[in-house]
């Protein structure tokens, strides 16, 4: 911090209430004062603490937005049968299938009660709950999951402002509500704090596609790429790399990542349908025709929340061109 140049009472306000979370409009409501003046506040912040992010003012203030008193940090160090079961919940929770999730959430809802103040049980729950929330057809049981995942979040990290999965469950939660803004803050701290978490690489590279920056897209999801071995998390990032470049125009690469996808065969059927939706896009008519004779695929119209994250987006738009082409490709092969 500058000490030469202290921040005004107002100024502190406007600082722990935007760390806190709080929008432009929110602070000016709670103080009194126009948007616009809160916007004025926040940048003579930036420039007497010497930040440029969200990120660094939290650090420099001494919170991250989770402040104020709470119980010490449980992290099972003393507990090793414990600590292993929660390794386990955390690598099954991030699988497809019903039964691991629900052994999961078992395990994890079995820590809570032994270790109320422990974040990681939260914070699992949180990303199971986003999980289910993405993929259900159901437009309000989708709006109460994904409220419970973001609840669940916001409770890990007031118990540890530093929980990895915390900030990317939240930060994942924030994006299925088509908040990028907010759910890029979350997923940048949780890599600062953790730069080898799969998840949260594949989600920053994922908000760079779908917020029009496809060569930082690029750059982050190839360097990500080489490290990755969550087989989970590989075929999204496969497919994002695919956007990306076919957005940057460099359609070799684009045709690559997603023949990838489908070459591999073990992706579920939304990231099928936008691989042969690029391929088609690059007029590959053959390579689609030849993957859809040889594999049957149950195409799946996407869920609400999938229309939400990618509403005004060109990944849709994508998607959306050649549903029709793909659906009697796979009709025929199926005939």
């Amino acid at each position: 911090m500058n000490e030469n140049a202290p921040l005004t009472q107002t100024e502190r306000k406007v600082a722990d209430h935007y760390a806190d979370g709080a929008s432009f409009k929110e602070i000016a409501t709670q103080l009194g004062r126009s948007p616009h003046t809160v916007r004025s506040h926040l940048k003579n912040i930036y420039r007497k603490l010497g930040v440029s992010s969200k990120i660094a003012l939290r650090k420099e203030l001494g919170a991250t937005g989770y402040g104020g008193s709470r119980p010490p940090v449980i992290n099972l160090s003393e507990a090793r049968e414990d600590r292993a079961l929660y390794q386990s919940a955390r690598k099954l929770a991030r699988n497809c299938t019903k039964a691991d999730q629900d052994v999961a959430a078992g395990i994890f809802r079995e820590l809570q009660d032994r270790h109320p103040n422990f974040s990681g049980s939260y914070a699992g729950l949180s990303f199971m709950a986003g999980g289910a929330a993405i993929a259900t057809a159901d437009a309000p049981a989708a709006s109460a999951l994904l409220e419970e995942a973001t609840t669940l979040a916001d409770k890990s990290l007031r118990l540890n402002r530093f929980d990895v999965d915390a900030h990317l469950s939240m930060g994942r939660a924030l994006a299925f509500d088509g908040d990028f803004a907010a759910s890029d803050d979350h997923i940048r701290f949780a890599l600062e704090c953790d730069d080898s978490s799969e998840w949260s690489q594949y989600m920053r590279v994922f908000l760079m596609t779908h917020t029009g920056k496809p060569g930082e897209a690029i750059r982050l999801g190839e360097a990500f790429r080489k490290t990755m071995r969550d087989t989970h998390a590989l075929e999204p990032m496969s497919f994002e790399l695919g956007c990306a470049y076919l957005f940057a125009k460099d359609w070799e690469k684009a045709a690559a990542w997603a023949w990838s996808i489908l070459e591999r065969n073990r992706a579920h059927a939304l990231l099928i349908i936008g691989a042969c939706s690029i391929l088609l896009e690059l007029k590959q008519f053959s390579k689609v025709a030849a993957f859809a004779k040889k594999n049957r695929v149950s195409l799946c119209d996407p869920t609400p929340l999938q229309r939400n994250i990618q509403s005004n987006s060109m990944v849709v738009d994508l998607m959306t061109r050649h549903r029709g082409h793909i659906e009697d490709l796979f009709a025929d092969s199926a005939s």
